[in-house]
Protein backbone atom coordinates (compact mmCIF):
# COMPACT_ATOMS: atom_id res chain seq x y z
CA UNK A 1 0.00 0.00 0.00
CA UNK A 2 2.75 2.70 1.60
CA UNK A 3 4.74 1.79 -2.58
CA UNK A 4 1.83 2.63 -4.24
CA UNK A 5 1.20 5.95 -1.99
CA UNK A 6 4.73 6.99 -3.43
CA UNK A 7 4.16 7.18 -6.99
CA UNK A 8 2.70 10.19 -8.55
CA UNK A 9 -1.44 9.48 -8.82
CA UNK A 10 -4.01 11.04 -10.65
CA UNK A 11 -7.18 12.47 -8.55
CA UNK A 12 -9.10 10.18 -11.11
CA UNK A 13 -7.03 7.22 -11.25
CA UNK A 14 -9.42 4.15 -11.04
CA UNK A 15 -7.02 2.04 -9.54
CA UNK A 16 -6.28 4.62 -6.45
CA UNK A 17 -10.38 5.29 -6.19
CA UNK A 18 -11.05 1.59 -6.12
CA UNK A 19 -8.28 1.00 -3.54
CA UNK A 20 -10.07 3.66 -1.24
CA UNK A 21 -13.39 1.79 -2.22
CA UNK A 22 -12.58 -1.16 -1.48
CA UNK A 23 -10.56 -0.04 2.29
CA UNK A 24 -14.06 1.69 2.59
CA UNK A 25 -16.10 -1.75 1.97
CA UNK A 26 -13.68 -3.52 4.44
CA UNK A 27 -13.88 -0.85 7.01
CA UNK A 28 -18.11 -1.29 6.49
CA UNK A 29 -17.92 -4.83 6.52
CA UNK A 30 -16.47 -4.81 9.32
CA UNK A 31 -18.70 -2.24 11.15
CA UNK A 32 -21.94 -4.65 10.13
CA UNK A 33 -19.88 -7.66 11.75
CA UNK A 34 -19.99 -5.93 14.87
CA UNK A 35 -23.33 -4.79 14.89
CA UNK A 36 -24.12 -8.60 14.61
CA UNK A 37 -22.32 -9.40 17.99
CA UNK A 38 -24.16 -5.83 20.01
CA UNK A 39 -22.38 -6.50 22.67
CA UNK A 40 -20.07 -3.79 24.25
CA UNK A 41 -17.07 -5.53 24.81
CA UNK A 42 -15.93 -4.97 20.99
CA UNK A 43 -16.39 -1.71 20.84
CA UNK A 44 -13.52 -0.43 22.95
CA UNK A 45 -11.25 -3.08 20.76
CA UNK A 46 -12.76 -1.60 17.40
CA UNK A 47 -12.65 2.03 18.59
CA UNK A 48 -8.77 1.24 19.39
CA UNK A 49 -8.71 -0.37 15.81
CA UNK A 50 -9.57 2.30 14.32
CA UNK A 51 -7.87 5.22 16.05
CA UNK A 52 -4.16 2.86 15.47
CA UNK A 53 -5.18 2.56 11.82
CA UNK A 54 -6.06 6.20 11.46
CA UNK A 55 -3.07 7.45 13.39
CA UNK A 56 -0.26 5.34 11.48
CA UNK A 57 -2.42 6.25 8.21
CA UNK A 58 -1.86 9.70 9.30
CA UNK A 59 1.51 9.69 9.52
CA UNK A 60 2.61 7.40 6.93
CA UNK A 61 0.50 9.86 4.52
CA UNK A 62 2.42 13.12 5.81
CA UNK A 63 6.18 11.46 5.97
CA UNK A 64 5.67 9.36 2.42
CA UNK A 65 3.35 11.34 0.47
CA UNK A 66 3.43 14.70 1.58
CA UNK A 67 7.13 14.52 2.91
CA UNK A 68 6.59 16.49 5.56
CA UNK A 69 5.37 19.81 3.68
CA UNK A 70 3.21 22.03 5.89
CA UNK A 71 0.24 22.12 3.49
CA UNK A 72 -0.14 18.10 4.20
CA UNK A 73 -2.50 19.97 7.59
CA UNK A 74 -5.33 19.80 5.24
CA UNK A 75 -5.53 16.31 4.44
CA UNK A 76 -4.56 15.65 8.16
CA UNK A 77 -7.78 17.26 8.90
CA UNK A 78 -9.56 15.25 6.39
CA UNK A 79 -8.27 12.44 7.91
CA UNK A 80 -9.44 13.19 11.34
CA UNK A 81 -12.42 13.69 10.20
CA UNK A 82 -13.09 10.88 8.38
CA UNK A 83 -11.95 9.12 11.80
CA UNK A 84 -15.20 11.02 13.50
CA UNK A 85 -17.01 9.24 11.46
CA UNK A 86 -15.57 5.47 11.60
CA UNK A 87 -16.19 6.24 15.47
CA UNK A 88 -19.57 7.30 14.87
CA UNK A 89 -20.49 4.36 12.66
CA UNK A 90 -18.76 1.92 15.11
CA UNK A 91 -21.00 3.45 17.84
CA UNK A 92 -23.87 2.84 15.97
CA UNK A 93 -23.54 -0.56 14.69
CA UNK A 94 -21.83 -1.44 17.98
CA UNK A 95 -25.13 -0.24 19.66
CA UNK A 96 -27.34 -1.06 16.98
CA UNK A 97 -29.06 2.21 17.18
CA UNK A 98 -28.59 5.78 15.85
CA UNK A 99 -29.98 7.32 18.84
CA UNK A 100 -28.67 11.23 19.51
CA UNK A 101 -27.13 10.87 15.60
CA UNK A 102 -28.78 13.62 13.84
CA UNK A 103 -30.35 13.25 10.38
CA UNK A 104 -30.64 16.77 9.65
CA UNK A 105 -26.50 17.16 10.49
CA UNK A 106 -25.76 14.07 8.46
CA UNK A 107 -27.55 15.42 5.08
CA UNK A 108 -25.97 18.47 5.38
CA UNK A 109 -22.33 16.50 5.29
CA UNK A 110 -23.09 14.37 2.51
CA UNK A 111 -23.50 17.41 0.75
CA UNK A 112 -20.91 19.41 1.88
CA UNK A 113 -18.72 16.38 0.79
CA UNK A 114 -20.27 16.08 -2.56
CA UNK A 115 -19.57 19.59 -3.03
CA UNK A 116 -16.09 19.81 -2.01
CA UNK A 117 -15.21 16.44 -3.96
CA UNK A 118 -16.87 18.27 -7.05
CA UNK A 119 -14.51 20.37 -6.51
CA UNK A 120 -11.49 19.11 -5.67
CA UNK A 121 -11.85 16.12 -8.39
CA UNK A 122 -11.28 18.16 -11.46
CA UNK A 123 -10.26 21.44 -10.12
CA UNK A 124 -7.65 22.89 -7.97
CA UNK A 125 -9.24 24.35 -5.66
CA UNK A 126 -9.44 23.86 -1.78
CA UNK A 127 -6.32 21.60 -2.56
CA UNK A 128 -3.06 20.97 -0.62
CA UNK A 129 -0.30 21.84 -2.67
CA UNK A 130 2.09 18.55 -2.01
CA UNK A 131 1.57 15.37 -3.48
CA UNK A 132 -1.28 14.70 -1.00
CA UNK A 133 -3.85 16.68 -2.63
CA UNK A 134 -3.12 14.32 -5.71
CA UNK A 135 -5.09 11.39 -4.56
CA UNK A 136 -5.02 10.81 -0.80
CA UNK A 137 -7.27 14.03 0.14
CA UNK A 138 -9.83 13.11 -2.48
CA UNK A 139 -9.68 9.62 -1.17
CA UNK A 140 -9.97 10.39 2.21
CA UNK A 141 -13.43 12.77 1.15
CA UNK A 142 -15.42 9.83 -0.44
CA UNK A 143 -14.35 7.47 2.52
CA UNK A 144 -16.05 10.08 4.67
CA UNK A 145 -19.07 10.49 1.97
CA UNK A 146 -19.74 6.84 1.84
CA UNK A 147 -19.38 6.45 5.67
CA UNK A 148 -21.76 9.25 6.16
CA UNK A 149 -24.59 7.57 3.40
CA UNK A 150 -23.83 4.13 5.23
CA UNK A 151 -24.63 6.51 8.40
CA UNK A 152 -27.70 7.87 6.99
CA UNK A 153 -29.38 4.76 5.67
CA UNK A 154 -29.55 3.39 9.17
CA UNK A 155 -31.07 6.44 10.18
CA UNK A 156 -34.03 6.25 7.58
CA UNK A 157 -34.24 2.71 6.66
CA UNK A 158 -32.83 0.39 9.07
CA UNK A 159 -33.75 1.84 12.62
CA UNK A 160 -36.41 4.50 11.47
CA UNK A 161 -38.31 4.89 14.72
Amino acid sequence: LFRSLRTPVSPCNPDSLSQAFLLTARMMRAMMAAQGNAEQKNQPQLVTAAYVIFIVGALAVYHFVANGEFSAILTMAQIIQCLAFVLLAIKSCSQNSVAGISVKSLVLEALSFASRLSSTTWLNGYLPVDASGDYVYQAVDVCSLLLVLFLLRRALTTHRH
